[in-house]
């Protein structure tokens, strides 16, 4: 799994009805119908994506979620999730609001691009920073990344607030080589270092889930 599906999965009740928005192969829909959920629904873009998720057995919808969410009705899910597909979304305020709309609760996972490690690498060399470490969320150029906007975890906290939307939990992870060994503070089940909210988490984590609601 990524860094902070594992966490994206805790925080999703029992039974819960999940609508995963850019769920991509279907990985994390497909462990929820393992653990017994019923009404599980993807939307995915990629065709190769959705066809993967269609193997998986995965009820996908084909839709660009800049268009916003119109099939769906008010409060028709327990749980929207938000996994690496905030910073990829052109209409990301009208996503917001929209998820906030058709869900009770939205689970939001996202890189933070203010991490100590981009800090370090544009005052080092000058250059758009780019992960070691192969997959994870900078392993990117800055020519063909697929990140629309480079959001830190204070810039998605304040724009949450000024939409209306009230942060119910949040977990903050380190999960560069460094933090990864799960020491000073405990693992996070093998995504990580927990970040404690007042150890800085817009310098020292690189992961952030929330869950918000209105």
């Amino acid at each position: 799994m990524r860094a902070g599906d594992a966490q994206v999965l805790g925080l999703i009740p029992p039974g819960a009805r999940v609508l995963d928005l850019g769920c991509g192969s279907g990985r994390l829909l497909t462990e929820l119908r393992r653990r017994g959920h019923a009404r599980l629904v993807g939307v995915e873009v990629a065709q190769t994506n959705i066809v993967a998720a269609a193997m998986r057995g995965v009820d996908v919808i084909d839709h660009d979620l800049n268009r916003g969410l119109d099939a769906f009705a008010d409060g028709q899910f327990d749980v929207v999730v938000l996994s690496a597909t905030l910073q990829a979304v052109v209409e990301l305020t009208r996503l917001l609001d929209e998820t906030l709309r058709v869900g009770r609760r939205v689970v939001i996972r996202f890189a933070n691009f203010a991490h100590r490690s981009l800090r370090e690498a544009y005052a080092r060399d000058g250059r758009s920073p780019r992960s070691a470490v192969a997959g994870g969320a900078y392993d990117y150029d800055w020519f063909d990344t697929p990140n629309r906007r480079f959001p830190s975890i204070a810039d998605v906290e304040s724009l949450l607030a000024d939409r209306g939307a009230t942060v119910r939990e949040a977990v903050y992870l380190d999960t560069s080589e460094a933090g990864a060994g799960g020491t000073a503070g405990g693992g996070a089940g093998g995504g990580g270092r927990r970040v404690a909210a007042d150890d800085d988490p817009n310098l020292n984590a690189d992961t952030a889930v929330l869950v918000v609601s209105r």
